[in-house]
């Protein structure tokens, strides 16, 4: 059995094979955790707007708004109305944020999958 011959010019085609091969798996790898970054970001942002429309609809259940009793006493339905929509504006925030959480998550665990543009945030209303 012949043994083969290893030309210089199939070394160096052996050697920028595993060269592409090993900048693209680094490539992904890179990828993927900046996904994983974004996704972690997201859901740390959801949590925040949850919480904070938690507070407000607790302090409009009370007919204030938050920082209004270190202030002065409720001023009535109009606080707790304001309390309410903010509260909502929250809950869509986080429910945004919940929605790039996940997209972001699928796009860290497939890295190669292409990743289509942000939809624009909810806009604050009240």
């Amino acid at each position: 059995m012949p043994r083969p011959q290893f030309t210089l010019r199939a070394l160096l085609v052996l050697v920028l094979v595993v060269a592409v091969v090993t900048w693209a798996y680094d490539a992904q790898a890179k990828r993927s955790a900046r996904f994983a970054a974004i996704a972690d970001d997201a859901e740390k942002k959801a949590e925040h707007f949850r919480q904070c429309s938690a507070v407000l609809f607790a302090a409009a259940d009370q007919g204030m708004l938050p920082w209004r009793h270190q202030v002065g006493p409720p001023r009535g339905p109009r606080d707790a109305a304001d309390g309410r929509l903010w509260a909502k504006d929250c809950l869509s925030l986080a429910e945004y944020y919940d929605m790039l959480g996940a997209k972001y998550e699928q796009a860290a665990k497939q890295p190669w999958l292409r990743v289509d543009e942000d939809e624009p945030a909810p806009e604050w209303k009240h």
